[in-house]
Parts: C-alpha cells; sequence; structure tokens
C-alpha cells in the first residue's frame, strides 16, 4: 500500500507531503490543475522515461519518493529484496526513491540503497499498478492481454524461462542464418582466395629479405664505380706511383718525433695518439681493399636480383602493401578465410542441430503456457460475464480466442483475440473496434477486477477510467472500485461526483496561479469541503443550494 508520497521540484510542484490510506480513496480537481503531474510522478517513480524538462523551472533536481507498507506482500518480495543486498526495514515500509538532475543524470533507489532502474521497475511493479487513460485501448493489444492471462494463471515464472530460451533461439537462428550467407558469399570467392594464397605460397617470402635484395642490386649495378673509388682511396693511404701515402707520412711523423722524444715528455702522448692514427688508417686501408676483392659483377646474378624484386614488387603492388611483412601477414589472413570456408559446413550443421534444440525447448515451454492460458481462460470469461452484469452490461458477450501461430513469438506459440458484443443478437468482434468508449472503461474495470481478486494487488490507481460513463453507471463502477478496495487500496482519479463522494478519503488537486507563479498543490479535504467539491463537480463554476444539497446525499448514500 502506499503510505505517503512525497514531490519536490516536479513540474508545477514545488513541494508536496501527501499522505494516503487504505481503502478507497479518490483525487478530483479541474482540467489542468495538475492531476496528470500526480500521475507522471508517480510514473517517474516507478521507472518511467525521466526527462529534464521534468525538473520545475529554475531549480535543479527534482525528487520523488514513496514509502510503502509491505506487510501483506509474498516472500518473493522480500527475497527480491534480499538477492540485491538491500536492507529490510523493521517497520514492514519499502521506501523508493528517484532523483533527476539537470544535467539529466538520474539515480534510483530503494530503502536509501542505490539501485539501477531496471530493478526499481520490477520492485515498482509489485508494489503499485497505475491504470492510465490510454491504456483502455490496451484491449486490442495481445501482448497486453497475454499478460493478463499469464498473470491470473500466475505463468510468469514460466513465461520468463520461455522469453530466455525465445532469446537464446533467436541468436542461435540468426547466427546459423549469417553463416549460411557467409558461406554462399565465401564460396563464390573461394577460388580467388586460393589463387591469392598460391601466388603467395609460391613466392616463398622470407622477412626482410627485400631489403637485402635491393642492397645487393644496388651494389651490382654501380660494380665498376665502385671498384673505381675504393681502388683510389686503398692509394691514397698506401700511396701509389712514388708518391707518399697517408700510412707512411704518419709513420715518417713517427720517426721524427721519436728522435726527439729524449728531449721533451709531451712527445710520448703525441708517438701514442700517432701510431693509434696510423694503426687505424691500416685497418681502413685493409677494408676497402676486401670490400674492393668482393665486388664482382655478375650479370646472371644481377637479372636474377631484379626477377626477385619485381616479383615482390609485383605483390606488393597487388595486395597494396609497402612491406615483405605486409605480404606474409595477408598470406596468413587468406589463408585463415580459406580454412574457415573450408569447416564452414561442420559449423552450419553445428549450428542447424543447436538452433532445432533451441527450437523444441521453447516450443515445450510454450505448449506449457499455452495449456495455463487455456484454464485461465476459462475462469476469466466466466467471471468477465459476471462482473459485466454489475456494471450494467447483462446481455454482453466476450471470449479470449487462443490460436496457435505458425512459428513461436517472444511471448509464446499462441495469439489472443478479445472478442465482444454487448446485444445477444449482434455477433462478437474485436472489442476495441465495436465498443464504445463507455464499455471500453466497464471492460477495462472487470479485468482489473478479476486480476485485483487473484492476484491481491496491493495498489491499484485508476486515472479516469471512468470515461464515457456517467449515471447509474458511474455508481455501478465505483461500487466495483470500493470492492476491489476491501483487498487493498484503490486511488481512483475522477471527474464524476458519484465516483468522488463514495471514496472514503477525498484528495483535491489544484492549480495556483498567482503574480509571482504558478504551482499545483495536492490536499486531503474535510468533510465540509468535500461537500463544496462534490458541489462544484454537480454545478459548475456558481455552487447552487440544490448542487450542495445533491453533495449531501451522494456523501450520506
Amino acid at each position: 500500500m502506499l503510505k505517503h508520497l512525497s514531490i519536490k521540484n516536479y513540474t508545477l510542484i514545488s513541494s508536496a507531503e501527501i499522505n494516503f490510506h487504505s481503502g478507497f480513496s479518490v483525487i478530483t480537481g479541474e482540467t489542468g490543475a495538475g492531476k496528470s503531474i500526480l500521475i507522471g510522478a508517480l510514473g517517474m517513480l516507478l521507472g518511467k522515461r525521466a526527462d529534464t524538462q521534468l525538473i520545475k523551472q529554475e531549480e535543479h533536481k527534482c525528487i520523488v519518493e514513496g514509502i510503502f507498507t509491505t506487510e501483506h506482500h509474498p516472500t518473493s518480495f522480500k527475497q527480491i529484496l534480499e538477492d540485491n543486498n538491500i536492507d529490510d526495514i523493521d517497520d514492514n515500509s519499502c521506501i523508493l526513491r528517484r532523483e533527476l538532475n539537470i544535467n539529466g543524470k538520474s539515480r534510483c533507489f530503494i530503502n536509501d540503497t542505490p539501485v539501477n532502474l531496471n530493478l526499481l521497475k520490477e520492485i515498482g511493479t509489485l508494489l503499485i499498478d497505475i491504470h492510465s487513460q490510454h491504456q483502455n485501448l490496451l484491449l486490442g493489444n495481445p501482448n497486453f492481454l497475454k499478460d493478463t492471462l499469464d498473470s491470473y494463471a500466475q505463468n510468469m515464472f514460466l513465461r520468463k524461462q520461455y522469453e530466455m530460451a525465445y532469446n537464446s533461439y533467436i541468436k542461435l537462428l540468426n547466427s546459423y542464418n549469417q553463416s549460411i550467407e557467409e558461406a554462399k558469399i565465401q564460396s563464390q570467392e573461394y577460388d580467388f582466395l586460393k589463387f591469392q594464397f598460391q601466388q603467395l605460397s609460391d613466392a616463398n617470402l622470407e622477412d626482410g629479405e627485400q631489403e637485402n635484395a635491393e642492397n645487393e642490386l644496388n651494389t651490382l649495378t654501380h660494380a665498376e664505380e665502385l671498384k673505381t673509388q675504393f681502388y683510389g682511396a686503398s692509394q691514397i693511404l698506401e700511396g701509389m706511383d712514388e708518391q707518399v701515402g697517408a700510412i707512411s707520412s704518419l709513420r715518417q711523423v713517427e720517426q721524427k718525433l721519436q728522435s726527439v722524444s729524449a728531449y721533451n715528455a709531451i712527445t710520448e702522448d703525441l708517438l701514442l695518439r700517432i701510431n693509434n692514427c696510423r694503426i687505424e688508417l691500416k685497418d681502413i686501408s685493409e677494408e676497402i681493399q676486401s670490400l674492393n676483392d668482393a665486388i664482382v659483377y655478375d650479370a646472371n646474378r644481377t637479372k636474377k636480383i631484379e626477377e626477385r624484386l619485381n616479383t615482390i614488387y609485383s605483390l606488393q603492388q597487388k595486395f597494396r602493401v609497402q612491406t615483405i611483412a605486409d605480404l606474409i601477414s595477408e598470406q596468413e589472413k587468406l589463408r585463415v578465410k580459406i580454412d574457415k570456408i573450408n569447416n564452414s559446413s561442420t559449423n552450419i550443421s553445428e549450428l542447424k542441430i543447436q538452433t532445432d534444440n533451441a527450437y523444441n525447448k521453447i516450443y515445450e515451454i510454450g505448449k506449457q503456457l499455452r495449456k495455463g492460458r487455456e484454464n485461465a481462460i476459462l475462469e476469466i470469461e466466466t467471471k468477465l460475464h459476471d462482473k459485466l452484469k454489475e456494471l450494467g452490461l447483462p446481455n454482453a458477450k466476450v471470449k479470449l480466442e487462443l490460436t496457435e501461430t505458425e512459428h513461436p513469438g517472444p511471448t509464446g506459440i499462441d495469439e489472443i483475440n478479445f472478442l465482444f458484443s454487448s446485444n445477444l443478437n449482434l455477433p462478437m468482434q474485436s472489442a476495441i473496434k465495436i465498443a464504445s468508449g463507455g464499455e471500453i472503461s466497464r471492460l477495462m474495470l472487470a479485468f482489473k477486477s478479476i486480476l485485483s481478486e487473484k492476484l491481491n494487488l496491493p495498489t491499484v490507481i485508476f486515472d479516469e477510467i471512468d470515461t464515457g460513463v456517467s449515471g447509474k453507471m458511474a455508481d455501478k463502477m465505483a461500487q466495483v472500485m470500493q470492492e476491489i478496495a476491501k483487498n487493498g487500496q484503490v486511488i481512483s482519479i475522477t471527474h464524476l461526483p458519484q465516483i468522488a463522494a463514495i471514496g472514503v478519503h477525498h484528495y483535491k488537486v489544484e492549480k495556483i496561479d498567482n503574480q509571482t507563479a504558478v504551482y499545483s498543490n495536492i490536499r486531503e479535504l474535510s468533510h465540509k469541503e468535500r461537500i463544496e467539491e462534490i458541489a462544484h463537480m454537480l454545478s459548475g463554476t456558481t455552487i447552487t443550494q440544490a448542487a450542495t444539497n445533491n453533495a449531501i446525499d451522494l456523501l450520506n448514500k
């Protein structure tokens, strides 16, 4: 049961603190006063989408908090709290809180423990059921009808099992179909892939060989110039013709300094440095000579290297890469693709088996769901007939038509259609197509009444479910809501004085527009204020004595 609701900075509401009671309560107010704001705040608290535009102008954060009693909830409710490490409150209460910042960040709390939005939604559905105005149209929605059947048949655990199995099946089916499509595409390019792979394989590529080949070719191409220059450098170092070379000159310098070394100690250091230079130049000369001797121009070798490099360059251009390492990488990629194609038939066969097994699993669970739904239909149809008689439709005929689908769907292996006729001599058709607005409202109320009896819903909020109804029918709908409230809490937002008068507790939503601000407020009315409010609903702007007397009569029924 909803015990207390706190709203801060939500659209036109600056601050509202509302205490609610068990039994049947009503909420009234002028059109545009803010009743929809109240429903919106509750929806936000229960996990619906929150937008920063909901934050009251010039404020930075809005907060909605609800305190619920939980003493009559099933053990599964407390089990969910335990499973998510949420502390239980000693007085059998549960506190939900939702905060929305101007930056768009939303935070959710259960008993002051931060939780994600999905958990808030899950807990919220166990605490309160909000029937908004547009939900009357759900009578034509197969998913709503299935949810109703499964809730009534207590199939929800089985339904979750089915949905999990169905999601697994769809993933496998998508993988299977994708594998088949990929295999078709790959088979078309298989020969080309093999051709490319063979080209790279035949090339017998080795990492680093391109650089070595390019260096060798460059040497062979310039062999004559290299030998000439190497020879010239060697002669300069060693001497040519009758000229003294650099090494011999250093030796002469060394001899001269040696002759005077006894007279100057500094010459010892110079002699050492000159000797090192002479030895280094000798090594250089010998290395140059070795390089010169190693260069032997070979036309056949040059041609062979050119052919090898042309092969490498051609492959690099073809595969749009720069190095042999890249070509080797491309070869490996081709090998993987070819192996995948070769193994695809095996993979497809395995996926086919897995997909078929998944299909058989969901079909078996689907049959169990269908059986539960069929049993629930027999009970629901009987109770709907009885409830519609109470609501002024004694000749109404209803039928929940369950038909097996060709292929399993997300919610089962069957589809459901709600057929209705308000007269004995008229054939049944889709309820949403032929039922009037008032009939739709009564049909939906009948559904909610049956569900509340079966599921013991703690709190039900009706947002103008009485649309299209007046007079005696309003009285009958009020009585049904009052009956639902015997086992829990019913809060009805209404424009009808008949329904407003039957409520045990009466709240009014009003919009206040002064020179400084426009805001909405909600408060519980005293008995005297109730008389005035109901009289206002009866007569309009000007409250007559007759309307006041009528209001008193309605309240005293």
